[in-house]
């Protein structure tokens, strides 16, 4: 059965909001605004092709673009964060892309209180800096003392091209009833329309291939479907927005470039929100996000996952059928 052919069916809604220091290099001028109260100390990676900023003090990459071309990634204004701080805000929105350790529906039984924010070292708080070189950096954050466990993030870039490898590794330390995952959110710049991909191998590839998540109403003027993937984007009466698939990427289209992601992530995993590969989209900005299967952990074992992140030059008049046959470039349909 061709998935493009039952679109009509399948708008199905689930309840669920995603969402040894070396030769360092202190970033200077490409991000400008920095401070102290944003971000403290960032570090740079860079090849010939693109420059990678993480900021260690929140755990969190901030910056990710073709050299000398504008930071893909969405990051909160200053003054605003500013005045969330100055007025006890629970949850700085820094932007950028963090982790989370557990589904959103359990951190209320977690941490205590709403299920928002998640009360956990992994997001916004400070990162030790373990290796940190021009093409690498290792961060390891403080423990979690709900889940009782670490997160340690290993950042490559590639010599040449333009691609960032992202290792990111749950280490358990104690005893915990609860499950994890890794779940990685890239907050970024709104692009003209989003794909996910959606595997040869989903369990329901014919009869429910992407999950609305948000309980919106897509029409196909917002949800197209092809063979392989779900084009999501917004309109005039839509306004906010998200989905997902069982796939092994997702990507941001924007005028001149793609902002690919691909994730090792197994189709046949457990995954609350039967999709290992999201997306959600509002006026501000865009998430693409990444999910490892639910699992428990022992004492002294460990989660990895590992994404990677690809730039992909385009033409501005390019269709989405173009696009995708860049896309397979890098990330073979299956």
């Amino acid at each position: 059965m061709n998935i493009k052919h039952t679109f009509t069916a399948l708008l199905v809604s689930a309840a669920a909001i995603s969402g040894c220091i070396t030769a360092a290099r202190e970033h200077k001028a490409e991000v400008p605004t920095l401070t102290p109260l944003t971000y403290g100390k960032t570090y740079t990676l860079q090849n010939k092709s693109i420059t990678v900023i993480i900021a260690p003090d929140i755990g969190r990459i901030i910056h990710f673009g073709f050299i000398g071309n504008p930071n893909l990634i969405w990051l909160n204004d200053t003054a605003s964060l500013a005045q969330e701080k100055a007025d006890g805000s629970k949850w700085l929105n820094w932007g950028g892309d963090k982790i989370w350790p557990a589904r959103q529906a359990d951190w209320r039984f977690i941490y205590g209180g709403e299920d928002w924010p998640p009360k956990t070292e992994l997001d916004g708080k400070p990162f030790l800096i373990i290796e940190s070189s021009d093409r690498k950096l290792i961060m390891e954050s403080a423990t979690d003392t709900k889940l009782h466990l670490k997160l340690r993030r290993t950042l490559t870039i590639d010599d040449d091209s333009p691609e960032l490898t992202i290792k990111n590794q749950l280490l358990q330390l104690e005893q915990t009833p609860w499950p994890v995952h890794i779940w990685s959110v890239t907050q970024c710049l709104l692009p003209q329309y989003t794909l996910l991909g959606i595997s040869k191998e989903a369990p329901d590839r014919d009869t429910r291939p992407f999950s609305n998540l948000w309980d919106t109403p897509l029409t196909p003027d917002n949800a197209k479907l092809t063979d392989n993937a779900l084009r999501l984007s917004l309109t005039p009466d839509l306004t906010i927005a998200k989905a997902g698939t069982v796939g092994s990427w997702c990507a941001a289209v924007y005028h001149d470039a793609i902002l690919l992601q691909k994730s090792d992530s197994p189709p046949g995993g457990c995954y609350p929100d039967g999709a290992n590969v999201e997306v959600f989209l509002c006026s501000g900005y865009t998430e693409l996000e990444i999910l490892c299967p639910n699992r428990h952990l022992q004492p002294g074992e460990s989660m990895t996952s590992i994404t990677t992140w690809r730039l992909i030059k385009t033409a501005p008049q390019a269709s989405t059928e173009e696009n995708m046959k860049l896309i397979e470039n890098f990330v073979p349909f299956k």
